[in-house]
């Protein structure tokens, strides 16, 4: 029951963000210029920008964060580890 509930909060909150970047897009649709590294990018409209670097830094932040998870998993596998070979150990002095 609760994976249902998850799922289709997931998808409310995926559609609410499709819906809230369309709207974004269309009420800022002026083309502006962006000098890039010494290089000229014309005629883009800055919502686009806005969206593609919010976009960029989400998936950056993400990545770290799982980086970040996946180092904890292993710690804690390795403690999981640790306390299992100690349990043992304890039984086979008793």
């Amino acid at each position: 029951m609760t994976k249902w509930i998850y799922k289709a909060l997931s998808v409310c909150v995926v559609v609410a963000g499709a819906f809230i970047g369309v709207w974004f897009y269309l009420d800022n649709m002026e083309a502006v210029t962006i000098h890039w590294f010494g290089h000229t990018i014309e005629n883009i409209p800055l919502a686009l920008w806005l969206l593609v670097f919010f976009a960029a830094g989400a998936v950056l932040g993400l990545s770290v964060s799982a980086f970040q998870a996946m180092r904890h998993q292993m710690h804690l596998k390795v403690l999981h580890n640790q306390v299992k070979a100690a349990k043992q150990k304890t039984v086979t002095k008793i």
